[in-house]
């Protein structure tokens, strides 16, 4: 299996994550590869639903949900090229078990 970049947008409450990832993704991040974007907390902003063509958004509702099984399944199922990882600094402070298999 190919590696796939993992790219972590991490900050506080209203840091401005929304709008960074608004941003790259409009300036055309996805344009080419299939991305999959993690979100380990709602924002108070959406996603600009025009730049979203190529992006597969899941959400995370609990710490226990992000595990390394979890992220290949995601991987099978939406098959990404490329990940966004938004990450509320205080959401997850221990979000993936790096002893899982």
């Amino acid at each position: 299996m190919a590696d796939i970049p993992v790219y972590l947008i991490a900050g506080f409450l209203d840091g401005g994550k929304t709008d960074f990832i608004n941003g790259i993704l409009e300036d055309g991040f996805a344009r080419e590869d299939k991305t999959l974007l993690i979100c380990c907390e709602e924002g108070e902003l959406e996603y600009e639903q025009k730049a979203l063509d190529n992006v597969t958004v899941v959400t995370v509702d609990e710490e226990t949900a992000l595990t390394c099984s979890q992220c290949k399944e995601w991987e099978k199922q939406y098959k990404p090229k490329q990940v966004l990882d938004r990450e509320q600094m205080d959401a997850f402070p221990a979000a993936v078990d790096k002893n899982e298999t």
